[in-house]
């Protein structure tokens, strides 16, 4: 499954799940809880996907870690 690919999108997929109007939608509903309500929709992941994001954490993690022992050093 894929996400939306423009604003339309967007709001097609919320007024789907809540029975919201458009009106209601653009007008009416903060932006932010929008955009919380997307980010928390539940998807489906595929395997090598989620290793690909488990394998770049681990980078990021290590990264970090390695940066605050060279400041470390430095000081």
């Amino acid at each position: 499954m894929e996400g939306s690919h423009s604003p339309f999108g967007f709001v097609w997929q919320i007024a789907t799940q809540t029975g919201w109007s458009v009106y209601h939608i653009l007008w009416r509903a903060p932006y932010p809880a929008l955009l919380l309500m997307m980010i928390d929709a539940p998807h489906y992941i595929d395997e090598d996907e989620q290793k690909k994001k488990s394998a770049k954490l681990q980078r990021q993690k290590m990264k970090k870690s390695l940066e605050l022992f060279q400041t470390r050093l430095k000081k």
